[in-house]
């Protein structure tokens, strides 16, 4: 290799270490190394060379050595020149390479100042009320898009406040991604800010917002179904399929479906029957039987349900109907139980709970051509109810009662009753705290729960489950006590027409209890409630009628409502009741009617009518003659009461009864008027007879 080309691989390595900004000192000094070495060994073969081939060999031999001290010395020279001449090179590249970084880091300094002035400027443009600008930089940081200053944190927790703040403005589209933001953690702030882009036009927002508060969050959100049934009509308003559809199906699902909603519902159906397959679907399930106001036409069902199905094959309302169709050859289907099976299982497979418990009905009764079935039937009851169909969970707990189809088997009975009681019956919650009173094994929820299902039902507008609901606030069972929200709920179930509601409401009115007495509203809604045919109500009317409080005095009236009571089967009304008819009070006497009142008023364990009917026994009555061993064995049953002045009564007239001069038993009489004057809250019947939880 010579000079010339040691000077190019001196220059390309270089450069190419200059330009790749990588000049490290360790990489030169191996270089220069290699380059001395390589030097010297060049040298070394050139003197090599002239010893080896001397052009006169004959002549005498000359001392060399100061001319190869003197090339070596040569050499030695040029390379140690050469060796500075490329440190100067490396040095100058060096402060090159330094002069480009250090001008790399002045520009990437000066963008990232510039950048910052410009997302400071748009900040605070934001912050001073351009909702859009709020809502650009809300979405800039949530993803990272676009040239943010390092400083500056990204992700979803750093946009919301900028969200909220457009949100709080009136932008549709912040208010959406914002409730997007908080549906799982916070669903009540995001349903507040679904409302609010749907109230601003956001259609995207409806359908989750009419969802949020159609269904609530358990333990989170309460169910709002007024506001469900306004955010769905806002989707009907815009003609969104999907809205529609869902809306409608929200409408059927209620627990009371009269004729304006069934008409409301099957309206929407109509309108989206024609985009969305489910609608279509349920629309020929509904097409199939009569509905409030409208006749089936199972031509139609049959046609809108193989519509559906061209759209969708495995349409489950759609399958369902046409199931159904064949089960009993209806819009020109043939009977054909296996078809008919295969359908219904294809729906049931596709979570239709009509269709698990339709095949239940069609095994228990044989339709179709199908063989009765009880096995099969309660089969399909159990694939009904553990998808979470309520009717078939109460019809299961009937099963494992009876052992019809299945063993009886009382933890299963808990175990429905319970299931039932969550998905909103308040038949099973009835049953359920039954059960807990009964302290049931079996049973595995507290009375807190019990509480949440019955608020859960009471605010989607069950009248039984308000009741229910105000009877756990008053008595503290599952929580606080409170009467204010005792009187709140029964207000509401008397307002929805609760007869018990508006029972307890007029006590609450008379009694004072979370309001201030007044005998005018108690008897107001007493009426009320006797009008409707609640037994106590009517004995009550009978006590006010009796006494004139907040109403004429008129015992004649007083025994018609008695009576009316006593024939609604209330207890407090056969007491009352007989002893007008004992006595003579407000109208005839007649003894045998007493005695049977009486009677029926103790078969249903009242202890008190006990002592009013042995009183009647003793002294015989017109048309009864007295018979005294009869007396004793009802006394002697009312000395067992738990009511201990009932028991200490009974006591006294069984010692009346031994000594040889009867002594009279007036005293120990039951007065129909319920209280005695001057004895006022001593004598007062209890303000929760009816509704007790037992």
């Amino acid at each position: 290799m010579n000079l010339a080309q040691r000077r190019a691989i001196f220059l390309v390595v270089s450069l190419a270490l200059t330009n790749s900004g990588r000049a490290d000192p360790s990489q030169w000094r191996q270089f220069y190394q290699r380059q001395e070495q390589e030097n010297f060994r060049q040298s070394q073969r050139s003197l090599d060379h002239h010893y080896r081939y001397d052009p006169n060999p004959r002549s005498t031999p000359a001392n060399l050595e100061p001319l190869r001290r003197q090339l070596t010395d040569w050499a030695a020279s040029v390379e140690e020149s050469r060796r500075r001449q490329a440190q100067d090179r490396h040095n100058q590249a060096l402060v090159l390479v330094e002069f480009f970084r250090e001008s790399q880091r002045r520009a990437e300094e000066q963008a990232r100042q510039a950048t910052l002035a410009r997302w400071n400027a748009l900040k605070q443009q934001a912050a001073n009320g351009d909702v859009e600008t709020s809502y650009r930089v809300a979405r800039l940081i949530r993803w990272g898009q676009g040239r943010l200053p390092r400083e500056q944190k990204t992700g979803d927790e750093a946009a919301r406040p900028w969200y909220r703040f457009a949100a709080e403005k009136g932008h549709a589209d912040a208010a959406y991604e914002l409730a997007l933001l908080l549906e799982k953690e916070a669903p009540a702030d995001a349903l507040r800010y679904f409302t609010k882009a749907a109230n601003a036009g956001k259609r995207e927002a409806i359908l989750p917002a009419a969802e949020l508060a159609a269904d609530g969050v358990p333990g989170k959100l309460p169910p709002n179904p007024l506001e469900a049934l306004r955010l769905y009509g806002l989707g009907a308003a815009a003609d969104d399929a999907a809205v529609l559809t869902t809306g409608a199906y929200f409408l059927l699902r209620q627990p009371s479906v009269d004729a304006e909603r069934m008409a409301q519902a099957i309206a929407w159906l109509e309108r989206a029957a024609e985009r969305e397959p489910a609608a279509a679907g349920k629309l020929a399930f509904l097409s199939l039987h009569d509905q409030p106001g409208r006749t089936h036409d199972h031509a139609r069902a049959v046609r809108l349900a193989r519509a559906a199905l061209q759209k969708q094959p495995r349409q489950p309302d759609a399958l369902l109907t046409l199931g159904a169709a064949r089960i009993d050859g209806l819009g020109g289907e043939a009977k054909d139980g296996a078809s008919a099976v295969a359908l219904l299982t294809q729906a049931a497979e596709g979570g239709s709970l009509r269709a698990c418990y339709a095949l239940a009905v069609a095994y228990h009764n044989g339709l179709g051509g199908l063989a009765k079935s009880d096995a099969a039937a309660v089969r399909w009851r159990l694939a009904g109810a553990k998808l979470g169909h309520v009717q078939s969970m109460l019809e299961l707990v009937v099963g494992y009662r009876t052992g019809v189809g299945v063993e009886k088997n009382a933890a299963e009975v808990a175990r429905w009753l319970v299931a039932a009681a969550t998905g909103g019956s308040v038949q099973a919650m009835l049953e359920v705290a039954g059960l807990m009173m009964a302290q049931d094994p079996h049973v595995k929820v507290g009375m807190n729960d019990l509480r949440a299902m019955a608020a859960r039902a009471a605010h989607e507008g069950n009248v039984t489950a308000q009741e229910l609901y105000a009877s756990m606030w008053r008595d503290g069972f599952g929580g606080e006590k409170s009467d204010a929200e005792a009187l709140a709920w029964f207000r509401r179930a008397a307002e929805n027409d609760g007869q018990s509601g508006q029972y307890f409401l007029a006590l609450h009115y008379r009694e004072g209890v979370g309001v201030a007495p007044d005998v005018a509203e108690a008897y107001r809604w007493m009426r009320r409630a006797g009008e409707a045919g609640h037994g106590d109500a009517c004995a009550q009317l009978a006590w006010h009628h009796a006494t004139g409080t907040g109403c004429t005095q008129d015992v004649a009236v007083a025994r018609d409502w008695a009576r009316r009571g006593a024939e609604a089967g209330s207890v407090l009304a056969r007491r009352s009741y007989g002893a007008y008819l004992g006595d003579g009070i407000g109208g005839a006497r007649d003894g045998p009617e007493a005695i049977r009142q009486l009677t029926l008023a103790v078969e249903q364990n009242d202890d008190r009518s006990r002592l009013q009917l042995a009183q009647y026994l003793a002294t015989g009555l017109p048309g009864v003659p007295a018979d005294r061993g009869a007396a004793r064995r009802q006394l002697e049953a009312a000395t067992r009461s738990r009511d201990r002045e009932v028991a200490g009564q009974a006591q006294a007239a069984l010692a009346a009864l031994d000594q040889s001069k009867p002594v009279s038993l007036d005293g120990l009489r039951i007065a129909p008027a319920g209280k005695k004057a001057g004895d006022e809250k001593k004598k007062a019947p209890s303000i929760y007879e009816s509704l007790q939880i037992k």
